[in-house]
């Protein structure tokens, strides 16, 4: 379900394999960080689509790349020739988990919801369109989502985060920036994660009309 892959890059397309102890798995969202230099953190997921990466250290949108990760292979994935992700020389690490594969609709909240999910493992990757008003969109956990990251892919914004250490369903964090806690209705709606749905209030970082977002969610 989860594998935490290090390799040295190469700045040639290649292959990269999770196996650990026997085992390896298609991931459905990989996360990639060069651990030598100061290039960014890259995030890549299934439902998204293969080039389409984003920033957790950034705002900035969602954009493509067909030079940094290439495919979501039956054990592992693959790589391009690009710098950040596969560096001459460099040590880089892979977080990769394992979702539902292909994406599903899910209508248990008020917003239809696009869901890769893992319930064994406790993680979806979910994707939905804003709608400026309060609303709800599903999970597909089974379970209380007790981490949210979820994050603008057509605007820049801020990443938004839930965890249930938080307490009040008003509190959020900022994953790209050093600031504490925060508190407003307008995030989370004033309501924690159920087992079904996540509830968003009317601030742009989490549910602007027409805008597009991505939410990587978990239980225990």
């Amino acid at each position: 379900h989860f594998a935490a892959t290090w390799y040295t890059g190469t700045q040639t397309a290649r292959s990269i394999s999770n196996e650990n102890n026997g085992v390896s798995f298609q991931p459905d969202f990989v996360w990639i960080k060069d651990r030598s230099t100061t290039y960014n953190h890259y995030l890549f997921d299934s439902v998204r689509g293969v080039y389409n990466r984003l920033f957790s250290n950034l705002t900035n949108a969602e954009s493509p790349d067909s030079s940094m990760l290439t495919a979501f292979n039956s054990d592992g994935f693959a790589l391009g020739v690009g710098t950040g992700s596969n560096t001459t020389g460099k040590a880089h690490v892979a977080w990769n988990w394992k979702a539902g594969g292909a994406a599903v609709t899910n209508t248990a909240g008020s917003i239809t919801s696009q869901v890769s999910a893992n319930p064994t493992a406790g993680f979806s990757v979910v994707t939905y369109e804003g709608t400026s008003a309060n609303a709800t969109f599903g999970h597909s956990l089974g379970a209380n989502a007790e981490v949210v990251l979820l994050k603008a892919r057509s605007r820049v914004d801020n990443w938004i985060v839930w965890h249930k250490t938080f307490a009040s369903g008003a509190n959020f964090m900022r994953l790209n920036t050093t600031d504490s806690l925060a508190s407003s209705a307008a995030v989370w709606n004033s309501t924690s994660p159920t087992s079904s749905v996540i509830s968003l209030g009317t601030n742009s970082a989490v549910n602007l009309s027409g805008d597009t977002y991505v939410a990587y969610c978990f239980s225990e």
